[in-house]
Protein backbone atom coordinates (compact mmCIF):
# COMPACT_ATOMS: atom_id res chain seq x y z
CA UNK A 1 0.00 0.00 0.00
CA UNK A 2 2.99 2.41 0.68
CA UNK A 3 4.55 1.66 -2.01
CA UNK A 4 1.26 2.26 -4.13
CA UNK A 5 0.87 5.90 -2.73
CA UNK A 6 4.54 7.12 -3.29
CA UNK A 7 3.85 5.43 -6.99
CA UNK A 8 0.72 7.84 -7.16
CA UNK A 9 2.50 10.86 -5.40
CA UNK A 10 5.21 10.64 -7.75
CA UNK A 11 2.52 10.78 -10.76
CA UNK A 12 1.58 13.57 -9.54
CA UNK A 13 4.76 15.11 -9.37
CA UNK A 14 5.46 14.31 -12.52
CA UNK A 15 2.38 15.26 -13.95
CA UNK A 16 2.71 18.92 -12.10
CA UNK A 17 5.82 19.10 -13.47
CA UNK A 18 4.82 18.44 -17.00
CA UNK A 19 2.22 21.06 -16.82
CA UNK A 20 4.60 23.92 -15.66
CA UNK A 21 7.54 22.98 -17.73
CA UNK A 22 6.02 21.79 -21.26
CA UNK A 23 4.92 25.41 -21.88
CA UNK A 24 8.04 26.59 -21.69
CA UNK A 25 9.78 24.34 -23.29
CA UNK A 26 7.18 24.10 -26.82
CA UNK A 27 5.89 27.45 -26.73
CA UNK A 28 4.25 27.62 -30.38
CA UNK A 29 4.91 31.71 -30.57
CA UNK A 30 7.57 32.18 -32.56
CA UNK A 31 7.30 35.57 -34.29
CA UNK A 32 7.61 39.28 -32.14
CA UNK A 33 4.84 41.37 -32.59
CA UNK A 34 7.51 43.19 -34.70
CA UNK A 35 7.92 40.63 -37.23
CA UNK A 36 4.32 39.91 -37.77
CA UNK A 37 3.52 43.64 -38.18
CA UNK A 38 6.17 43.64 -41.06
CA UNK A 39 5.98 40.18 -42.84
CA UNK A 40 2.42 38.73 -41.77
CA UNK A 41 -0.43 41.50 -40.91
CA UNK A 42 -2.84 42.11 -44.07
CA UNK A 43 -3.88 46.15 -44.47
CA UNK A 44 -2.64 49.04 -42.48
CA UNK A 45 -1.77 49.98 -38.63
CA UNK A 46 -2.53 53.28 -37.18
CA UNK A 47 -1.64 54.19 -33.21
CA UNK A 48 -4.71 54.51 -31.09
CA UNK A 49 -2.24 55.78 -28.02
CA UNK A 50 0.59 53.33 -27.03
CA UNK A 51 -0.79 50.18 -29.40
CA UNK A 52 -0.61 49.73 -32.57
CA UNK A 53 -4.27 48.95 -34.20
CA UNK A 54 -4.35 46.94 -37.78
CA UNK A 55 -7.52 47.53 -40.02
CA UNK A 56 -8.40 46.70 -43.49
CA UNK A 57 -10.31 49.43 -45.32
CA UNK A 58 -12.54 48.76 -48.60
CA UNK A 59 -14.67 50.77 -50.34
CA UNK A 60 -16.31 54.67 -50.18
CA UNK A 61 -18.95 56.36 -48.25
CA UNK A 62 -20.55 56.39 -44.92
CA UNK A 63 -18.37 55.06 -42.50
CA UNK A 64 -18.74 51.41 -41.72
CA UNK A 65 -16.45 49.54 -38.71
CA UNK A 66 -16.87 45.45 -38.51
CA UNK A 67 -15.21 44.14 -34.84
CA UNK A 68 -14.44 40.88 -34.71
CA UNK A 69 -15.20 37.59 -31.89
CA UNK A 70 -13.05 36.23 -29.40
CA UNK A 71 -10.12 34.36 -30.99
CA UNK A 72 -10.42 35.89 -34.32
CA UNK A 73 -9.72 38.66 -36.17
CA UNK A 74 -10.41 40.81 -39.55
CA UNK A 75 -9.97 37.64 -41.13
CA UNK A 76 -13.27 36.58 -40.19
CA UNK A 77 -15.11 39.52 -42.02
CA UNK A 78 -13.05 37.99 -45.65
CA UNK A 79 -16.14 36.79 -46.78
CA UNK A 80 -18.35 40.42 -46.74
CA UNK A 81 -16.21 43.28 -46.36
CA UNK A 82 -16.20 43.37 -49.99
CA UNK A 83 -20.30 43.57 -50.64
CA UNK A 84 -20.30 45.91 -47.62
CA UNK A 85 -17.44 48.20 -49.49
CA UNK A 86 -19.39 49.01 -52.30
CA UNK A 87 -21.75 51.18 -50.63
CA UNK A 88 -19.69 52.06 -47.34
CA UNK A 89 -16.03 52.88 -46.55
CA UNK A 90 -15.66 49.56 -44.41
CA UNK A 91 -13.13 49.24 -41.92
CA UNK A 92 -11.77 45.67 -40.18
CA UNK A 93 -10.21 46.14 -37.06
CA UNK A 94 -7.89 44.11 -34.88
CA UNK A 95 -8.84 44.33 -31.28
CA UNK A 96 -5.73 44.42 -28.75
CA UNK A 97 -4.31 41.05 -27.88
CA UNK A 98 -5.89 39.40 -30.97
CA UNK A 99 -4.86 39.11 -34.10
CA UNK A 100 -1.99 41.11 -35.58
CA UNK A 101 -2.44 44.28 -32.64
CA UNK A 102 -0.47 44.97 -30.01
CA UNK A 103 -0.42 42.85 -27.36
CA UNK A 104 -0.94 44.34 -23.69
CA UNK A 105 2.47 44.54 -21.48
CA UNK A 106 0.68 45.11 -18.31
CA UNK A 107 -2.79 45.47 -17.44
CA UNK A 108 -5.94 43.18 -18.41
CA UNK A 109 -8.28 43.30 -21.42
CA UNK A 110 -11.67 44.48 -20.84
CA UNK A 111 -14.69 45.60 -22.96
CA UNK A 112 -13.51 49.58 -21.39
CA UNK A 113 -10.00 49.02 -22.53
CA UNK A 114 -12.18 47.73 -26.21
CA UNK A 115 -14.14 50.55 -26.24
CA UNK A 116 -11.52 53.25 -25.87
CA UNK A 117 -9.59 51.34 -28.51
CA UNK A 118 -12.27 52.10 -30.73
CA UNK A 119 -12.55 55.45 -29.82
CA UNK A 120 -9.26 56.02 -30.56
CA UNK A 121 -8.75 54.55 -33.74
CA UNK A 122 -11.90 56.84 -35.04
CA UNK A 123 -10.00 60.03 -33.86
CA UNK A 124 -6.75 59.25 -35.63
CA UNK A 125 -8.73 58.63 -38.70
CA UNK A 126 -10.86 62.10 -38.39
CA UNK A 127 -14.16 59.75 -38.18
CA UNK A 128 -17.28 61.72 -36.50
CA UNK A 129 -19.42 59.21 -37.01
CA UNK A 130 -19.86 55.28 -38.11
CA UNK A 131 -22.03 52.39 -38.00
CA UNK A 132 -20.44 49.59 -36.20
CA UNK A 133 -20.42 45.74 -37.14
CA UNK A 134 -19.83 43.22 -34.25
CA UNK A 135 -19.75 39.70 -33.80
CA UNK A 136 -19.90 38.06 -30.37
CA UNK A 137 -17.37 39.69 -28.04
CA UNK A 138 -17.14 42.88 -30.91
CA UNK A 139 -20.93 43.05 -30.58
CA UNK A 140 -20.54 43.72 -26.86
CA UNK A 141 -17.94 46.15 -27.83
CA UNK A 142 -20.20 47.88 -30.13
CA UNK A 143 -22.98 48.36 -26.46
CA UNK A 144 -20.95 49.57 -24.52
CA UNK A 145 -19.48 51.78 -26.83
CA UNK A 146 -22.89 52.93 -28.32
CA UNK A 147 -24.20 53.73 -24.79
CA UNK A 148 -20.49 55.69 -23.90
CA UNK A 149 -20.47 57.71 -27.24
CA UNK A 150 -24.21 57.72 -28.83
CA UNK A 151 -23.12 60.83 -31.31
CA UNK A 152 -20.60 59.01 -32.53
CA UNK A 153 -22.47 55.53 -33.78
CA UNK A 154 -25.59 55.70 -36.61
CA UNK A 155 -26.35 52.07 -36.66
CA UNK A 156 -25.64 48.81 -35.22
CA UNK A 157 -25.47 45.11 -36.62
CA UNK A 158 -25.13 42.86 -33.90
CA UNK A 159 -23.84 39.45 -34.81
CA UNK A 160 -24.56 36.49 -32.31
CA UNK A 161 -23.57 39.50 -29.71
CA UNK A 162 -22.10 38.50 -26.04
CA UNK A 163 -23.29 40.73 -23.59
CA UNK A 164 -25.79 38.79 -21.53
CA UNK A 165 -25.32 36.43 -19.01
CA UNK A 166 -24.37 33.15 -20.18
CA UNK A 167 -21.62 30.43 -18.88
CA UNK A 168 -18.41 29.59 -20.41
CA UNK A 169 -18.45 26.47 -22.27
CA UNK A 170 -16.33 23.44 -20.74
CA UNK A 171 -13.90 24.64 -23.26
CA UNK A 172 -13.49 28.10 -21.78
CA UNK A 173 -13.83 27.31 -18.23
CA UNK A 174 -10.69 24.91 -18.85
CA UNK A 175 -8.67 26.78 -20.40
CA UNK A 176 -9.19 29.71 -16.99
CA UNK A 177 -7.39 27.10 -14.49
CA UNK A 178 -3.93 27.87 -13.39
CA UNK A 179 -1.79 26.45 -15.12
CA UNK A 180 -3.74 24.06 -17.11
CA UNK A 181 -4.39 26.77 -19.41
CA UNK A 182 -0.74 27.78 -20.16
CA UNK A 183 -0.20 23.31 -20.39
CA UNK A 184 -2.72 23.37 -23.21
CA UNK A 185 -1.84 26.18 -25.28
CA UNK A 186 1.25 24.66 -25.75
CA UNK A 187 0.31 22.18 -27.68
CA UNK A 188 0.70 22.77 -31.31
CA UNK A 189 -2.30 25.69 -31.77
CA UNK A 190 -3.95 24.19 -35.05
CA UNK A 191 -5.17 21.25 -33.52
CA UNK A 192 -6.36 22.80 -30.43
CA UNK A 193 -8.33 25.52 -32.38
CA UNK A 194 -10.01 23.20 -34.96
CA UNK A 195 -11.67 21.67 -31.82
CA UNK A 196 -12.92 24.81 -30.65
CA UNK A 197 -14.18 25.81 -34.25
CA UNK A 198 -16.05 22.48 -35.02
CA UNK A 199 -17.04 22.51 -31.66
CA UNK A 200 -18.40 25.83 -30.72
CA UNK A 201 -18.46 28.03 -33.65
CA UNK A 202 -19.67 26.37 -36.70
CA UNK A 203 -22.62 24.67 -37.73
CA UNK A 204 -21.05 22.76 -40.64
CA UNK A 205 -17.87 21.53 -39.10
CA UNK A 206 -16.51 20.65 -42.99
CA UNK A 207 -16.45 24.63 -43.46
CA UNK A 208 -13.53 24.36 -40.57
CA UNK A 209 -10.77 23.44 -43.80
CA UNK A 210 -6.97 23.50 -43.21
CA UNK A 211 -6.52 27.03 -45.19
CA UNK A 212 -9.25 28.13 -42.42
CA UNK A 213 -7.78 27.19 -39.14
CA UNK A 214 -4.29 27.91 -40.47
CA UNK A 215 -5.57 31.72 -41.34
CA UNK A 216 -7.03 31.75 -37.93
CA UNK A 217 -4.47 30.80 -35.80
CA UNK A 218 -1.37 32.60 -37.39
CA UNK A 219 -2.09 35.99 -35.03
CA UNK A 220 -1.85 33.02 -32.11
CA UNK A 221 2.23 32.29 -33.13
CA UNK A 222 3.43 35.87 -31.95
CA UNK A 223 4.92 36.17 -28.74
CA UNK A 224 2.66 37.13 -25.86
CA UNK A 225 -0.78 35.66 -27.56
CA UNK A 226 -0.88 33.18 -25.11
CA UNK A 227 -1.17 35.36 -22.26
CA UNK A 228 -3.38 37.41 -24.09
CA UNK A 229 -5.92 34.53 -24.54
CA UNK A 230 -5.50 33.82 -20.94
CA UNK A 231 -5.87 36.68 -19.35
CA UNK A 232 -9.61 37.29 -21.76
CA UNK A 233 -11.09 33.95 -20.29
CA UNK A 234 -9.92 34.97 -16.99
CA UNK A 235 -10.53 38.40 -16.32
CA UNK A 236 -13.28 39.45 -18.54
CA UNK A 237 -16.82 39.07 -17.86
CA UNK A 238 -18.37 38.57 -21.48
CA UNK A 239 -21.90 38.61 -19.75
CA UNK A 240 -21.67 41.28 -17.90
CA UNK A 241 -23.50 44.32 -20.06
CA UNK A 242 -27.36 43.82 -19.09
CA UNK A 243 -26.69 47.54 -17.76
CA UNK A 244 -25.53 49.21 -20.93
CA UNK A 245 -28.21 46.62 -22.91
CA UNK A 246 -30.87 48.02 -21.19
CA UNK A 247 -29.47 51.67 -21.30
CA UNK A 248 -28.98 51.18 -25.57
CA UNK A 249 -32.88 49.66 -25.59
CA UNK A 250 -33.95 53.24 -24.51
CA UNK A 251 -31.91 55.09 -26.78
CA UNK A 252 -34.03 54.94 -30.18
CA UNK A 253 -30.65 53.76 -32.02
CA UNK A 254 -31.45 51.30 -34.96
CA UNK A 255 -30.25 47.83 -34.39
CA UNK A 256 -30.16 44.92 -36.55
CA UNK A 257 -29.98 41.44 -34.72
CA UNK A 258 -28.37 39.03 -37.02
CA UNK A 259 -28.14 35.11 -34.76
CA UNK A 260 -27.40 31.58 -36.10
CA UNK A 261 -30.27 29.57 -35.21
CA UNK A 262 -27.27 26.67 -34.25
CA UNK A 263 -25.45 29.05 -32.39
CA UNK A 264 -23.63 26.37 -29.30
CA UNK A 265 -21.18 29.40 -28.23
CA UNK A 266 -24.58 32.17 -27.32
CA UNK A 267 -27.71 30.02 -27.91
CA UNK A 268 -30.35 31.99 -29.82
CA UNK A 269 -32.22 32.02 -26.65
CA UNK A 270 -30.07 34.74 -25.35
CA UNK A 271 -30.24 36.93 -28.44
CA UNK A 272 -34.20 36.82 -28.17
CA UNK A 273 -33.88 37.84 -25.18
CA UNK A 274 -31.71 40.36 -26.51
CA UNK A 275 -33.59 41.67 -28.93
CA UNK A 276 -36.90 41.95 -26.46
CA UNK A 277 -34.52 44.40 -24.43
CA UNK A 278 -33.70 46.61 -27.49
CA UNK A 279 -36.59 48.31 -28.40
CA UNK A 280 -37.43 48.38 -31.81
CA UNK A 281 -34.18 46.66 -33.08
CA UNK A 282 -34.98 44.07 -36.03
CA UNK A 283 -34.08 40.29 -35.53
CA UNK A 284 -32.86 38.05 -37.93
CA UNK A 285 -32.48 34.09 -37.98
CA UNK A 286 -30.03 32.65 -40.34
CA UNK A 287 -30.78 29.29 -40.58
CA UNK A 288 -28.10 26.04 -40.68
CA UNK A 289 -25.86 28.35 -39.44
CA UNK A 290 -23.35 28.82 -35.81
CA UNK A 291 -21.64 31.44 -33.86
CA UNK A 292 -20.12 33.19 -37.14
CA UNK A 293 -23.25 33.19 -39.35
CA UNK A 294 -22.09 35.90 -41.77
CA UNK A 295 -18.80 33.09 -42.32
CA UNK A 296 -21.24 29.90 -42.93
CA UNK A 297 -23.80 32.21 -45.42
CA UNK A 298 -22.17 34.96 -46.21
CA UNK A 299 -24.20 36.18 -49.61
CA UNK A 300 -27.11 36.07 -46.94
CA UNK A 301 -25.50 37.71 -44.01
CA UNK A 302 -24.35 40.44 -46.53
CA UNK A 303 -27.43 40.87 -48.06
CA UNK A 304 -29.27 41.49 -44.73
CA UNK A 305 -26.82 44.30 -43.54
CA UNK A 306 -26.96 45.89 -46.59
CA UNK A 307 -30.74 46.37 -46.02
CA UNK A 308 -30.81 47.10 -43.01
CA UNK A 309 -27.85 49.53 -43.06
Amino acid sequence: MKKFIIAILGLCVILAGAIFIVPMVTSQEVYTWEDAKGHLAPGQFVQTGPDATPYIVRGEGPHLILIHGFLSSTFMWKKVIDPLAKKFRAHAIDLLGLGYSSRLKEGNYSYQLYSDQLLKFMDALGITQTSIVGQSLGGGIAILFATQHPERVRKIVLVDAAGLPNPLPLSGKIFTLPYLGEFLLSFPPDAVLRKILQDQVFYDPSRVTDEYVKEVGRPAKIKGSGRAILNILRTMDFGSLSPEIHKLGEMGKPILILWGREDRDIPLAIGEEMHRILKGSEMKIIEKAGHSPHEEHPEEAARLMMEFL
